[in-house]
């Protein structure tokens, strides 16, 4: 069903004014926010202890590895004094701004199809080796989950599986004390499903992927999974749940236990996430990451 229209206050600056504060100088401002800056490559200054905040000083834009967050002036001071698009344009310039009317536009929901399943296994047995032996799932889970035929052909709830043993072997939980729906990629139509059918679930921990290490067509890093987790939070929190992330350490939560199965802390799995993140990023750092198409500064 459509979304009403509804008119919302928003506030307009020109595109002269926001010319004027992205104009103002990344190197001072970073400065003044308390950065020491060093040589980060032919093109960049890195910011020391920050990180991995790079500022690009020919381009007077910046970008911080760790977060995937970039801009110019006024994104930097977004990020680093939590102001509002508003506030920064006002510190940067100067000026006042004028407020205005603005018409949401209506917004239908996307249709998807039916969900497919594949076909079951015939033997479990090859399956259960697998499971338990390689992806170091306990071997009470994966018994669970086959009584139930819950696993089939080529496909089984590895991460789900994985997250329940987390939480029995390392964390010392009931692991069935908790509702764990496996989702398409990031799709989440099967958390609808399930929500309408459990009425008394008040609240959502999403535990997806850590694609730290993804970019898109340009060669930029976006965390795809970590970015609709965000995305989820945001619809389910205005749905009236209580909304939470659960990120792995590493890639997703199979690699987790994988490693933490050969004796690794989740500390150790940090480090090597950073080690990973920023050796991908400085094989590029003399370059300034490619930038998406911006959005209209209109807020």
């Amino acid at each position: 069903m459509p979304m009403a229209q509804t008119a919302v206050k928003t506030l307009h600056f020109t595109e002269e004014q926001i010319e004027q504060a992205n104009r103002v100088s990344l190197v001072e401002l970073a400065q003044q926010y308390g950065f020491k800056l060093e040589n980060g490559g032919r093109k960049a200054f890195h910011a020391q202890n920050s990180g991995g905040l790079y500022i690009f000083k020919d381009s007077n834009r910046f970008y911080h590895w760790g977060s995937d967050s970039k801009g110019g002036a006024i994104d930097f001071v977004m990020k680093y004094s939590g102001k509002t698009f508003v506030e920064a344009v006002a510190q940067l310039i100067g000026e006042s701004y004028e407020p205005y009317i603005r018409e949401r536009t209506p917004y239908t929901k996307e249709e998807k199809g039916p969900l497919v399943l594949p076909e079951k296994a015939q033997n479990f047995k090859r399956a259960y080796w697998y499971l338990v032996s390689v992806r170091g799932i306990e071997p009470e889970i994966v018994s669970h989950f086959m009584n139930a035929k819950m696993i089939l052909a080529n496909e089984s709830p590895i991460d789900l599986m994985s997250h329940a043993t987390l939480a029995k072997v390392f964390y010392g939980q009931d692991w069935k004390q908790d509702h764990r729906i496996s989702l398409g990629c990031l799709w989440d139509g099967a958390l609808e499903r399930y929500l309408q059918s459990h009425p008394e679930i008040k609240r959502i921990v999403f535990a997806v992927d850590n694609d730290y290490l993804s970019s898109d067509k340009d060669g930029a890093f976006v965390n795809w999974g970590q970015k609709a987790a965000a995305k989820w939070c945001g619809m389910y929190s205005e749905k009236g749940y209580e909304c939470a992330i659960h990120r792995p350490h590493l890639k997703d939560f199979n690699k987790d236990l994988t490693e933490m199965r050969k004796g690794r802390t989740p500390e150790d799995l940090d480090r090597q996430r950073e080690t990973e993140l920023q050796a991908e990023f400085e094989k590029n750092a003399v370059e300034e990451p490619p930038d998406e198409q911006e959005d209209e500064y209109e807020r």
